[in-house]
């Protein structure tokens, strides 16, 4: 009777490691065919032609290990490739207009974008409810936190983008966050930052959506934010959505239909 029960025992624990295993396979086999299926589906990389590509209507889509390069195009019949430079002067400053969609829940920092990533690279970042300038130079890191609290456009209507403009007067050293129908207050950056070479926007370790980028090579005033923020087409002096050059690995895909 000992011996009956024994192997009984040992039988059903064979069967269980058994279903265990074969459980365990089918996971990893599930997990491993639907990264297949996304590195299928999502492009590798992306070489649009010197005339730029007009985006408008599209999103990109960022998921782990996607990051992305805008850049001003090339002029046609012009032997230096860099993108040219620039409608005002360097030293005035930089500003950048986007729009994203990220999970509200995630409360994480995590890069938004980042400027002149080759030179001297200014990032902006982003916690909950809070948004941060990071300057580094020769390696050391200042970052100024940018809280967007204050109102400054209370008629803003439904909107599943959170509608992003970033600027900096380089004259002043002074910088502003602009979030949907928020802002921070203006803020003297702790480490000086003059913008100036090739505009790049680079962006990775982001989730979420991406569309509407614009850049420009001077500070928005109030007014032009709230333009971008109305119209969200307002074009970019340097970069624009509308004739854009682009590299990287993301999905692109038809961005959301809008609801007025």
């Amino acid at each position: 009777m000992k011996l009956f029960y024994v192997v009984m025992v040992m039988t059903l624990t064979s069967a269980a490691l058994l279903i265990a295993n074969s459980g365990l396979t089918f996971i990893h086999d599930l997990k491993s065919n639907v990264q297949r299926a996304a590195r299928a589906t999502a492009p590798s990389s992306w070489t649009p032609g010197s005339n730029g590509t007009n985006l408008k209507g599209k999103m990109f889509t960022m998921i782990d290990g996607a990051s992305l390069r805008f850049f001003a195009c090339p002029i046609p019949g012009v032997f230096n490739t860099a993108s040219p430079m620039m409608t005002a002067s360097p030293l005035a400053g930089v500003s950048v207009c986007l729009r994203y969609l990220a999970d509200s829940k995630d409360k994480t920092i995590r890069s938004i974008f980042t400027l002149n990533p080759s030179t001297t690279p200014l990032e902006l970042k982003f916690e909950y409810r809070q948004y941060f300038v990071k300057i580094t130079k020769f390696g050391y890191s200042i970052s100024d936190p940018m809280e967007t609290y204050i109102q400054f456009w209370p008629n803003l209507g439904f909107e599943i983008w959170t509608r992003l403009c970033f600027t900096m007067d380089s004259r002043t050293n002074v910088a502003q966050v602009f979030s949907g129908p928020n802002m921070s207050i203006r803020r003297i950056l702790q480490s000086r930052y003059v913008w100036s070479g090739e505009p790049v926007i680079a962006i990775s370790g982001f989730y979420g959506q991406l569309t509407d980028v614009q850049m420009w090579d001077y500070p928005l005033s109030q007014k032009e934010v709230l333009y971008y923020m109305a119209r969200g087409s307002y074009r970019g002096s340097t970069i624009t959505w509308s004739s854009i050059c682009y590299s990287g690995n993301a999905l692109l895909e038809d961005t959301y239909e809008s609801r007025e």
